[in-house]
């Protein structure tokens, strides 16, 4: 429910339950009770599953209905001030809390997207027709329409609520900056120490070679200081260093110009000369 409409998982199984060979129906002439069916014994199972799936989803319409601008103004703070360590760990703390809830909202997605499948057999599966089986069976209908009411609530207050998609993109950014940083530092250190070097073939350590190299440029890529700055968790004089020593022309050069023309900040005026200057 947050990378797209949560109407979608009710919509993708509805065709695909459908065969496409019912004509328009203008109405039926019959009364659902919506407020006052009761399950029949043979309906009492998944009449109460779906009822505590459905007082989850009143639980969530609250919640998101209270999310408000989530982590916006700590986000852009972070990014005004990239050198304050503090506030970034505070940011990072803030997001966790918001994409904490954002992950309920999915998991009940999902739990809804299990859900329906179940229903929708239940109300088009008898032997008698739609609207006598609908008829039947009323408290499931009821259930069905009360997911479909759900649905529609959760869509339009995610549609006013921007700072749940750029949230989750903030967090996932950041889990990803993590992930190079590391991978980056792990092949170096592979590469460096002659214990590990030296289980390794020769194919597998140029890889390894190779694997740094393309995760300090994806950083430089992702991150909106760039992997040439102080704070970078990425070495750029090591890794350089690893190139040189590791590898043999024309390797050599291939890696050292795709850190020099393939990366975002390296050739920017804002990156110190220093730093361009272990490339020179």
């Amino acid at each position: 429910m947050t990378g797209g409409s949560c109407g979608e998982v009710v919509r993708s199984i509805l065709r695909s339950h459908c065969d496409g060979s019912e004509t328009d129906i203008d109405y039926v002439e019959l009364f659902l009770d919506f407020e006052n069916a009761v399950p029949r014994d043979d309906e009492r199972y998944l009449f109460d599953l779906s009822e505590k799936i459905i007082n989850q989803c009143t639980e969530v319409l609250s919640d998101v209905k209270s999310y408000g601008k989530g982590a916006t103004e700590e986000i852009r703070q972070s990014l005004q001030n990239p050198h304050d360590l503090s506030l970034r760990d505070v940011t990072v703390n803030v997001v966790e809390d918001c994409v904490a809830r954002i992950r309920c909202y999915f998991e009940l997605s999902l739990r809804i997207e299990k859900l329906v499948p179940e229903l929708l057999w239940d109300l088009c599966s008898g032997p008698l027709p739609p609207e006598d089986q609908l008829d039947r069976k009323q408290s499931l209908a009821r259930q069905f329409a009360r997911l479909i009411d759900f649905i529609l609530d959760f869509d339009a207050v995610k549609m006013c609520t921007p700072a749940l998609q750029n949230d989750f993109s903030h967090y996932r950014r950041s889990i990803g900056l993590g992930l190079l940083g590391t991978t980056a530092t792990v092949c170096r250190y592979m590469v460096e120490s002659p214990d590990v070097s030296s289980r390794m073939t020769e194919t597998t350590r140029l890889f390894c070679v190779r694997v740094m190299v393309g995760c300090l440029i994806l950083y430089d890529h992702i991150d909106d200081n760039g992997a040439f700055v102080r704070e970078s968790p990425i070495n750029l004089r090591a890794v350089v260093n690893v190139v040189r020593e590791q590898t043999q022309p024309p390797q050599t050069d291939a890696l050292l110009n795709a850190i020099r023309y393939t990366s975002k900040h390296f050739s920017q005026p804002t990156t110190p000369k220093s730093i361009r200057a272990i490339l020179a």
